[in-house]
């Protein structure tokens, strides 16, 4: 018995760090006035931060930023042998999908 809660706990503690941690609080949301919307996005896998912490709220979003939130949000797979599209390709083709 004194020997398995040893590796017990080891085994509990190895499991601990591979489990994914999410921090919801980022470090330039805090008073924001899109606070709110901005944790339910990332909460519900719609849209993410930054790796080192930031959120960006005031920052114009780029076309990779809208293509990948889209993804989410549709919940398509992407495919790296897709073509490649033009900008206006891919306003033509998220407004039809709209």
């Amino acid at each position: 018995m004194k020997k398995r809660i040893p590796a017990l706990a080891l085994a509990l503690a190895v499991l601990m760090t591979a489990l994914p941690v999410r921090a919801l609080a980022y470090s330039d949301v805090s008073g924001h006035w899109a606070q709110g919307a901005i944790e339910n996005s990332e909460k519900s896998g719609f849209l993410g931060g930054y790796g080192d912490g930031t959120f960006r709220p005031d920052q114009p979003v780029t076309g990779a930023e809208l293509a990948g939130a889209l993804n989410s949000l549709l919940g398509t797979k992407l495919q790296s042998s897709a073509p490649s599209l033009t900008r206006q390709d891919a306003v033509v083709m998220i407004a039809k999908a709209v």
